[in-house]
């Protein structure tokens, strides 16, 4: 189906720890510290002639093919988040994509995988051990709205509140006891049933909000603490040609999802060099409502978070697999030195060109052969009559005149002469085809 279109992958996937040429996007999971992602941008200088291949590489700890299932994901990306919950840990998910990427699928087999993790028969912790008691909220963020997704009273508005000096939590959120996987899924089913959603070009139902599903998992004995476990689906992000048709309220949506993003990647930046010492750094946590419920994700040293990006293989959407990329990758804490561009220029594929020597260039033997084989060997007799060691230069001096004495007669003579200039035009006529093909 993508070949009829004429589409084809411009994704590709490298590990620099000796495996340089991989396949784009090759089935399964690719994973080193080493892994890069490149998007290959086909494009065209200003001046709309000269084209040239911009590569964008991105670092990249995990990489998943087309053909991947979703229980590998989970596996490699959810598991460890779930397990450091469960053990009193913070583990935050996000999950950014473009509208159409696969990103609400991707999110639903976390989801799948998080309710089996949880209710398995082999858990993490010991069987002889209480129970964790486990309570979900799930609420989304629209603008500086936190309404709740799973209140009797759909579209019930909730504020945030400081809850002590390390967690911003949603008062009055409603918090059901989740005992099952069955209820678990059926909480998250109606609260996606109520979220904010737009139809685009792409989506019938683009998510035009972040969706926040955290589980607090309580244990009764105080060494384990609490743990919370959050999953963020980050709102939809669009096509480029599809934001151009948005009422005011939409571009006002989206300003407004821009700004989400953009604290969303301070606070994470500003994490990062608090790690690396720089105590005095501040996290502005306080930008946006969702770095506000995910300031525990940001002040907490155990604290651990990841990022899935979505992305579409085919060119009509490089520039913005480009894009989520770069969010993506800002999101995880990656600066800015770790991802770069290559440029190459192309040198455009030439058409083929039938080869002829104009007339003018003519050597004496080329001159005789163009002779005896023009219109089918008409001029045969005449061959022999030329001076020897005439060329064409030479001939392209000759007159009405000199053309009849060849070939002794003034009608002859006006033929050949007619061949003669006939031939120099399809010469004249190839060569400004072939300037035309290099200039563009």
């Amino acid at each position: 189906y993508e070949s009829a279109r004429g589409e084809y992958d411009v994704i590709s996937v490298r590990n620099d720890d000796g495996d340089n040429t991989t396949t784009p996007h090759s089935n399964g999971l690719m994973m080193s510290m080493d892994l890069k992602i490149c998007v290959h941008n086909c494009v065209m200088h200003p001046d709309m002639k000269r084209m040239f291949h911009k590569a964008c590489w991105f670092p990249s700890y995990k990489a998943f093919g087309e053909k991947a299932q979703n229980d590998e994901v989970f596996l490699s990306c959810g598991a460890p988040l779930v397990r450091k919950a469960l053990a009193g840990g913070v583990a935050t998910l996000f999950m950014y994509g473009q509208t159409g990427s696969g990103k609400t699928h991707t999110m639903q087999g976390l989801e799948e995988g998080v309710a089996r993790h949880l209710w398995s028969q082999d858990k993490s912790f010991e069987n002889d051990k209480p129970q964790p008691s486990l309570r979900l909220r799930y609420f989304e963020l629209s603008g500086k709205k936190c309404i709740d997704l799973l209140d009797r009273r759909p579209g019930t508005e909730l504020k945030l509140v400081n809850e002590g000096s390390n967690a911003v939590r949603p008062a009055g959120a409603a918090e059901p006891v989740i005992d099952s996987r069955e209820s678990f899924m059926e909480f998250l089913r109606v609260g996606k049933s109520r979220r904010q959603t737009a139809a685009t070009d792409v989506n019938g139902g683009s998510s035009r909000s972040h969706a926040v599903c955290q589980i607090l998992i309580n244990h009764d004995d105080v060494s384990g603490g609490r743990g919370l476990l959050t999953l963020v689906d980050c709102a939809g992000s669009e096509r480029k040609e599809d934001s151009m048709y948005h009422s005011k309220e939409r571009q006002k949506e989206s300003t407004e999802i821009n700004a989400s993003l953009y604290a969303l990647k301070e606070c994470v930046r500003a994490r990062a060099l608090r790690v690396k010492g720089h105590s005095k750094v501040q996290v502005p946590f306080r930008s946006s409502s969702l770095t506000k419920v995910l300031m525990e994700c940001f002040v907490r040293t155990d604290a651990i978070l990841a990022v899935i990006a979505t992305v579409s293989p085919i060119p009509t959407d490089t520039e913005h697999s480009i894009a989520t990329l770069r969010t993506a990758c800002a999101i995880a804490g990656y600066s800015e030195d770790t991802f770069f561009e290559q440029q190459n220029e192309v040198k455009p594929t030439l058409p083929v060109r039938e080869q002829r020597v104009h007339p003018n260039k003519f050597t004496a033997d080329e001159l005789d052969t163009w002779l005896r084989t023009v219109q089918g060997g008409k001029f045969l007799s005449v061959a022999d009559l030329i001076p020897s060691g005439l060329t064409g230069k030479q001939m392209c001096r000759w007159g009405d005149a000199q053309f009849s004495t060849l070939c002794g007669g003034i009608q002859v003579g006006a033929q050949l002469r007619k061949e003669w200039k006939n031939e120099a035009a399809r010469c004249d006529r190839l060569t400004a085809l072939c300037r035309k093909d290099r200039l563009g």
